[in-house]
């Protein structure tokens, strides 16, 4: 009998002595506090309209009450309504088996904010509630076209003993302001676009610049150009001043190929800002090898900003000719006739950045658009011979 009352003491000892141990491991839980949706924005809920917040615990150990305040720009919202929704994480087996010492609402809690202060408790035989669920639902009334936080603040949970509960907490956001129209597109062109020189004999060289217009946020870009390499030849890259005035660059692709016809460049800024504005991106040098013609075409452009997204563009390319070539022969093929005639009116409005129409060779005046008077120019010339 003594040695069973032995056993039997030790055995109590050693679970009394557990139950520090127990209460700690509950109380090392880190639950968070959060507002669900964290963000609202949505320029569709005007003053008048009314949203709803969920204020809801997750990852949470054994819990028996809460308290907590959340403060909001009383300018821009009024708190309608604040419940405990049927089935919260809290919500008594028996009605009667709850505590509410504080559930207040006050939207005129100072010159600026709104004031919600949410305090309750299970009262026992009821037991504590662990892991993930909603505490209060509140419906806002919008005021205004604005924005506010929605800030929580002074949170407290309690485990199942009393003791507080070390917790983290998840502030929201609410705005209807409409979001800023995006940028207009940037604008990559040859500089010039057209060369027409007949004294760019074989052997002699010019050059050309890759341009930008109205860049947003530019960090980075890319651009192939093509070229007939059996009538010019690329002998230099260099970079622009657009990127590196902004600050410091790091060329990431430079490579020229005159089998195939064509320069790949790629610079890139090492650190934010973006650059803004106009400005030059790469000069290109061009060795002339024969008479002839060839365009300068962009492709595989690509803009993009600081955070790695893509920026929206047009183009405009270029074309080369030494050629000697008479107004209105716009085909090139010696005579000014019904098929330069008919290529014009086929191009009829395009312009530079209409890259599916455009010719250069149809705009005969330069003014940057295929229109009436070059269809004229041809007429002038029609059937005239090029001497």
């Amino acid at each position: 009998m003594m040695r069973k009352l032995a056993v039997t003491s030790i055995v109590a000892i050693l679970l009394l002595s557990t139950i520090p141990f127990i209460q700690k491991t509950f109380a090392q839980g880190t639950p968070i506090l959060l507002i669900d949706p964290p963000s609202i924005v949505d320029e569709a809920l005007t003053p008048g309209n009314t949203f709803v917040i969920n204020i809801s615990v997750a990852d949470v150990l054994p819990m028996f009450a809460y308290e907590f305040k959340l403060f909001y720009k009383n300018a821009v919202l009024n708190l309608s309504q604040a419940i405990r929704p049927p089935g919260n994480l809290l919500e008594p087996v028996d009605p009667m088996n709850q505590f509410v010492p504080k559930w207040e609402t006050k939207d005129n809690f100072n010159a600026t904010h709104g004031r919600a202060w949410f305090s309750y408790t299970l009262l026992s035989p009821e037991s504590p509630r662990a892991g993930n669920g909603v505490l209060v639902k509140i419906t806002f009334k919008i005021l205004s076209i604005d924005s506010t936080p929605l800030t929580l603040a002074d949170t407290k949970l309690a485990d199942a003993v009393g003791l507080p509960m070390t917790h983290s907490r998840a502030d929201g956001f609410f705005s209807n302001i409409a979001p800023p129209p995006p940028p207009p597109p940037a604008h990559i062109a040859v500089d010039p676009s057209l060369i027409e020189d007949p004294s760019l004999i074989p052997s002699s060289s010019f050059a050309i610049n890759v341009t930008i217009v109205n860049a947003t946020n530019l960090f980075s870009f890319e651009f192939r150009l093509s070229y007939s390499p059996e009538i010019i030849e690329a002998t230099e890259i260099q970079e622009g001043t657009f990127l590196n005035s902004t600050g410091t660059t790091s060329i990431l692709k430079n490579e020229i190929n005159n089998t195939l016809g064509f320069v790949l460049f790629s610079v890139g800024l090492t650190a934010p800002p973006g650059a803004n504005g106009n400005g030059i991106l790469s000069t290109i040098i061009f060795h002339v090898l024969a008479n002839g013609t060839s365009t300068l075409t962009l492709s595989g452009i690509v803009l993009k900003d600081p955070d790695d997204q893509m920026l929206t563009f047009t183009k405009t390319d270029g074309y080369f000719s030494n050629l000697t070539k008479k107004l209105g022969d716009i085909n090139g093929d010696g005579v000014i006739d019904l098929f330069d005639l008919v290529e014009a009116a086929i191009r009829f409005g395009a312009t530079p950045t209409d890259t599916e129409r455009w010719n250069p060779d149809a705009d005969l005046n330069h003014d940057g658009i295929i229109n009436v008077f070059d269809l004229i120019q041809v007429c002038i010339h029609f059937t005239e011979p090029i001497m």
